[in-house]
C-alpha cells in the first residue's frame, strides 16, 4: 500500500469495475457503495416513546455505477432482458424481464482501486460483492452538450445458505476469493 494512503481503499480516487471478471470500462462521476444498518425500535409502555432497545432488521447494500463510452455488448450483458448479437457485439435487443428473479440473475462484482493510473494488484485494494443485480436507470441525452452516461443502480444481496460465501454481502481486502 502506498505510504500516506489512509485505509485499505485510500481516501479518494476511482476504481476499476469487474463484472464476472470482465472490465466493464470507463465510469463518469460518483461510483458509490452504500451500506446501511436498519433497525426496529423495541418499546415498553413504561418507557413511553423512548425505545429500550433496537433490533437489527437488515443491512441494505447498493451500488451506483455510472458507465460511459460503453460497448453495446457490455450493456447487453448487464441489462435485464437484453441480448446482444452481431459479430462485433454492435447490436442489442431488450425485452421485458418481468418475473425474473434478481438474485438468480445476480453477478459477481469487484471494485479495484486505481493507483497511479492503473488497477492495483494489492489484494487489500479490492472490494468483492458476491451477488449484484444491475438495475438500469438510464436517462440518455442526445444533444451537443451532455455526455451520455448509463447509470446502473445495483442491489447487493446476501449470499444464500448452501452457497460459497453463504451469509456474506461483501468483503474488503485480503482473503478475498
Amino acid at each position: 500500500m502506498t505510504a500516506g494512503v489512509q485505509g485499505p481503499l485510500g481516501d479518494i480516487g476511482p476504481v476499476q469495475i469487474l463484472v464476472d471478471g470482465v472490465d466493464v470500462g470507463k465510469t463518469l462521476d460518483n461510483v458509490r457503495h452504500t451500506h446501511e444498518a436498519t433497525q426496529a425500535a423495541v418499546k415498553e409502555d413504561q418507557s413511553g416513546d423512548d425505545s429500550v432497545d433496537d433490533i437489527l432488521i437488515g443491512q441494505p447494500t447498493n451500488l451506483s455505477i455510472p458507465l460511459t463510452r460503453i460497448q453495446v455488448s457490455t450493456i447487453a450483458s448487464l441489462l435485464p432482458g437484453a441480448a446482444g448479437s452481431g459479430t462485433t457485439g454492435n447490436s442489442m435487443t431488450v425485452r421485458s424481464a418481468t418475473g425474473q428473479s434478481a438474485y438468480a440473475n445476480a453477478v459477481n462484482v469487484k471494485f479495484i482501486r486505481i493507483v497511479d493510473g492503473i488497477p492495483s494488484t494489492d489484494a487489500d485494494d479490492v472490494v468483492h460483492f458476491f451477488k449484484v443485480y444491475f438495475r438500469p436507470n438510464f436517462d440518455i441525452p442526445y444533444n451537443v452538450s451532455d455526455q451520455r452516461v448509463y447509470m446502473n443502480e445495483c442491489r447487493v444481496y446476501k449470499v444464500h445458505e448452501g452457497e460459497v460465501h453463504a451469509g456474506d454481502i461483501y468483503r474488503i481486502g485480503t482473503g478475498i476469493s
